[in-house]
């Protein structure tokens, strides 16, 4: 693995899929990788996550966006987070369904990452393949997140600026209000904009910007657009730019980086205990009792829940 490291950063860059494979089915790899370089070198990678709920063209924004980038002759490295095959393990959509024009660009990476049911939606590799892609020279990674939900808020803490699509079926302005969406987006999207009620969900989230961003040296556009035709996608564009340009080194924003790096160590450390019990671990000598009492109704699950807890970190953190 160290040999595929070397070579990888001396400039072989086709060796990115079998590393970030490596990465994948063994924690002490990455753990080995980010042990070796300097910490700071992932700032180099410009992190844009895009989160919203299913259907709303977030992988046809993905693809339409990146052809700008390109353009402008910027190395560029694509996540997708996808949910977990519970046969394979692996990524059930695939990088080979989406941005199919993209695999013999030399200067786009595209890559699926299973989530590993995740309950933010994404896995917690995706700082490490930022890293990854931050050694290799990437400027800018996208990051598309599964679904909407606890998401936004872990994809929120990986990145340097969130996207939030939206399509105008997306929900009643009442749910649009209650949604934390609407207190973390920095560009709001309204897409597949053709559609009927559109402009209304487009007013609905500009008076949301309105109340969550008032006292914002930021305010969040909010776009319409169409991806599949591309309508928008330079507006989207620019926007991201002008945002980097005014908020990159702002004193704001490097407090927010600060607080992401103890917010993505949280999201971390409870993707891996939701791993460590998921269904696969309840026969460990720990768990499987609690769980025998839960099934014979003999325990509450809440009660269950708690003496796992309980034995598990406060019995071991007094002791």
């Amino acid at each position: 693995m160290d040999e595929l490291i070397k070579r990888l950063l001396e400039g072989e860059t086709h060796l990115l899929p079998k590393v970030i494979s490596l990465l994948e089915k063994d924690p002490n790899q990455a753990v080995s990788f980010l042990s070796s370089i300097d910490l700071d070198i992932r700032r180099k990678a410009y992190t844009i996550g895009i989160t919203g709920p299913p259907g709303a063209g977030k992988s046809t924004l993905i693809s339409e966006l990146v052809k700008y980038f390109d353009d402008a002759k910027t190395k560029i490295g694509v996540i997708l987070c996808d949910p977990t095959s519970p046969e394979s393990g692996g990524a059930i959509l695939g990088d080979r369904i989406r941005l199919q024009d993209s695999f013999l660009n030399p200067n786009i990476f595209v890559r699926s990452i299973p989530n590993y049911r995740a309950d933010g939606g994404i896995s917690p590799l995706v700082g490490v393949v930022t890293s990854l892609l931050a050694a290799c020279d990437y400027e800018v990674v996208l990051v598309e997140s599964v679904g909407v939900g606890q998401n936004e808020f872990d994809l929120a803490c990986i990145s340097d600026i969130l996207i939030v699509a939206l399509v105008p079926e997306s929900g009643d302005s009442v749910q649009i209000m209650k949604s934390g969406l609407m207190e973390l987006g920095d560009i709001y999207v309204i897409n597949k904009s053709d559609r009927v009620g559109s402009i209304e969900m487009q007013k609905v989230v500009k008076s949301q910007v309105i109340m969550n961003f008032h006292d914002s040296s930021w305010k969040p556009p909010v776009i319409l657009t169409q991806a599949q035709t591309s309508g928008g996608i330079e507006d989207l564009y620019k926007s991201i730019v002008m945002y980097k340009e005014k908020k990159m080194n702002s004193s704001e924003i490097l407090l927010k980086k600060e607080r992401n790096k103890v917010a993505e160590f949280k999201m971390i450390l409870r993707n891996m205990i939701t791993a460590y019990l998921s269904d696969k671990n309840t026969d460990l000598v720990e768990i499987s009792a609690v769980v025998e009492a839960v099934n014979n109704n003999k325990k509450a699950p809440y009660v269950a829940a708690y003496e796992v807890f309980n034995d598990l970190f406060i019995k071991k953190k007094i002791n």
